[in-house]
């Protein structure tokens, strides 16, 4: 046997190898490295750290507009906080002094607003008011005459106005009411009741002289009828009168 083709058995016991013979044929084989491997991760595992991580990414997006936000936020002007205040006051103010508000703009209507004003103590003053229901309109207007700012006759004057056909019993029963008053007070001193009744409108009016009216005998005419009561006295003060109707809703006008 060839000894060049022999392993030596001393080298493999002691783990050294034994030279190879420069004769030898060796095939050539060649190197591949390894690739390391992660042992326990699969494929779906990949796919969740992917979704992990695109989530991570959006919610680090959202946080950055967030900042954003914050920080290009701007709390309001004191100038428009300002105005805010401002506008409060003017609703406040004009819910307030609305009744004054109507007498001016009565008195624009009227032409009247360029006169100079001027305190009067004797004469008349006009209160009108415009109310409806469902289906009737009704327009109030209250006379008052008065010397030195006292009162000492009045007039009222209802008009109430419907449909002929519709409304027809509504305001025959409102006519029927105001004739029982005018036989209720036929023999009372100082007042006077008339009615007038056409074709889906009913006027009706009402006259006091305060200085010859029996108050006992008129709250009793009324109150056999049902009707509403004057709540004004012979020389009560037209100044008081008149924030009683302004507060009422009326607008109101003197003149000499």
């Amino acid at each position: 046997m060839n000894n060049d083709n022999n392993f030596d058995i001393n080298s493999i016991i002691n783990g050294t190898p034994s030279s190879t013979p420069n004769n030898a044929n060796v095939p050539n084989q060649t190197s591949v490295t390894p690739q390391p491997t992660v042992q326990g991760i699969s494929s779906t595992d990949d796919a969740a750290i992917n979704n992990m991580t695109a989530a991570d990414d959006s919610n680090a997006m959202v946080n950055e507009k967030l900042k954003r936000v914050e920080i290009d936020y701007k709390p309001p002007g004191k100038f428009k906080i300002f105005l805010m205040i401002l506008f409060f006051i003017f609703i406040i103010g004009f819910a307030l002094f609305l009744p004054e508000i109507s007498s001016f703009i009565n008195l624009y209507r009227a032409g009247k607003l360029n006169q100079v004003s001027e305190d009067i103590t004797s004469g008349k003053m006009t209160c009108t008011l415009k109310s409806n229901t469902a289906n009737l309109d009704m327009e109030y207007v209250r006379i008052f005459y008065f010397s030195d700012l006292s009162l000492n006759r009045s007039e009222f004057v209802l008009t109430t106005r419907g449909d002929p056909t519709q409304d027809e019993t509504t305001l025959d029963a409102l006519n029927e009411k105001c004739m029982k008053l005018d036989q209720h007070t036929k023999g009372l001193s100082g007042v006077s009741v008339s009615c007038d009744y056409s074709e889906g409108k009913l006027v009706e009016r009402q006259k006091f002289e305060y200085a010859s009216v029996d108050s006992d005998q008129l709250d009793s005419a009324f109150a056999e009828v049902g009707g509403t009561l004057p709540e004004f006295k012979n020389n009560q003060d037209i100044g008081e009168i008149e924030k009683k109707m302004n507060s009422a809703g009326y607008s109101c006008l003197k003149e000499k």
